[in-house]
């Protein structure tokens, strides 16, 4: 369930992928657009973006468990949703 009761969440106003690895001097952001990429490679930058995901990966719904039945889940939200919809396709 995603909780709408903490507010507005204005994290970004376009998609973006942090690329990164063993070597933190090479880590890049790709913030994507219809009509162009840009890249960041400034670490303040980096910094930035790696909080929104760590704060969308807070709000983001637990996976669904594929051994779990519909009639498991005790309320009415987003999560039992998708369950519903894996059990009925």
């Amino acid at each position: 369930m995603f909780p709408f009761e903490a507010g507005a969440y204005s994290a970004f106003s376009r998609s973006f992928g942090i690329f990164g690895g063993g070597m933190p001097e090479l880590d890049t952001v790709n913030l994507e657009h219809p009509l162009n990429s840009v890249f960041l490679r400034d670490g303040v930058h980096i910094d930035e973006y790696a909080k929104m995901f760590e704060r969308l990966a807070e709000l983001a719904l637990a996976p669904v468990d594929p051994e779990a039945t519909p009639e498991s889940h005790d309320s009415r939200d987003s999560l039992s949703l998708i369950q519903h919809v894996m059990y009925s396709l």
